[in-house]
């Protein structure tokens, strides 16, 4: 059933006049009173875990003033939707230079371009490049339909240093799939690596995660199942305390690889799977990987000139899979798809 969600033009009093926070702030809630620079309105009881601060109906709202240039906000919200596995309101984050007029910068929620909250899970939000004029950060519940939010884990930094120098990033197409590597330096409280990849290089999505571990220096990652004209990847750097800032994009042009006269079918498959080669191509060698990239299968077989090689999927799940087949300096890669 399509929904229908009506947005409430709201009018809040002026908070100019309100006690203002020194930067750096941090707050997590779970306290009697709110510390100097926050104020509320509606605000439940505090949640007993963090996000700890609970907006549970329309028109709540809790708002940060402080003093100084910030650089980057961070802080943790959470959907408690019982029954409601989505968000169906609408929950702002905003920004404004004297307290009366903001501008929406997030808006969360299953609307058109909302960020989805899934009910009981925590979504950690890191806010860069905040103007220099800023001086209130608002988290506004403007039109609840069902289930409360929760705020916490307020982080307002007076600066946004990268934590650690990216000494090199560069990537290359392999026989075995795309292989990154990067270098860092100087690392301060990092805590691992998301890799993400585009073919359009502007809309990323997280294909693995790559861990630090304290003293590293040099890290790879292998992108089995991405084998288009033109992937691009960039690094999200994470940090403890769920900050992150993003390394430049870098692009891999995967024509540079000779690719095999091969076909496969049926596919979608149901239980075999026929490899058949275009000309006598010889040795070669088959992988099997699942959508996240684990090998399930290597197999060496030897291609004649119109020869079909069967391969099993019989006991595999139904689902997404791939099929790599190198020989010498040429690669081949299918998506299968198992019913």
């Amino acid at each position: 059933m399509k929904k229908t969600f009506l947005l409430l033009a709201l009018t809040f009093p002026a908070i100019s006049g309100l006690a203002q926070a020194s930067l750096p702030f941090s707050y997590d809630g779970g306290k009697s009173t709110l510390p100097s620079g926050l104020t509320q309105s509606g605000l439940g009881t505090d949640y007993a875990s963090s996000p700890h601060l609970k907006h549970d109906n329309t028109g709540d709202y809790l708002v940060l003033h402080y003093t100084g240039a910030a650089g980057s906000l961070s802080f943790a919200i959470r959907y408690y939707g019982g029954s409601n596995d989505t968000l169906d309101g609408n929950f702002l984050l905003q920004l404004s230079d004297d307290g009366i007029s903001y501008n929406t910068i997030k808006l969360y929620g299953d609307t058109t371009g909302g960020i989805l909250l899934t009910n009981a899970n925590t979504h950690y939000d890191t806010i860069t490049g905040i103007p220099a004029t800023t001086q209130y950060v608002r988290w506004l519940y403007s039109s609840k339909i069902s289930g409360n939010i929760g705020i916490g884990a307020i982080s307002l930094d007076g600066s946004s240093p990268t934590p650690l120098h990216l000494i090199s990033f560069s990537g290359n197409a392999t026989m075995t799939g795309n292989r990154l590597d990067w270098q860092i330096a100087e690392a301060r409280n990092i805590s691992g690596f998301v890799v993400e990849q585009a073919t359009d290089g502007k809309r990323f999505q997280e294909i693995g995660l790559v861990s630090y571990n304290n003293g590293q220096e040099k890290f790879r990652f292998m992108d089995v199942k991405n084998h288009h004209q033109n992937d691009f990847y960039r690094l999200k750097i994470m940090d403890i305390n769920h900050r992150f800032t993003y390394s430049p994009v870098i692009a891999i042009n995967n024509n540079l690889l000779p690719s095999l006269d091969l076909f496969c079918s049926p596919n979608p498959v149901h239980s075999t799977l026929y490899i058949k080669a275009g000309n006598s191509i010889g040795a070669a060698k088959v992988y099997l990987t699942d959508l996240p990239g684990k090998i399930l299968l290597e197999q060496n077989i030897i291609f004649q000139s119109e020869t079909a090689i069967p391969i099993s999927l019989e006991n595999l799940p139904p689902g997404v899979y791939f099929i790599k087949i190198q020989t010498g300096n040429q690669a081949r890669q299918f998506k299968i798809i198992k019913q």
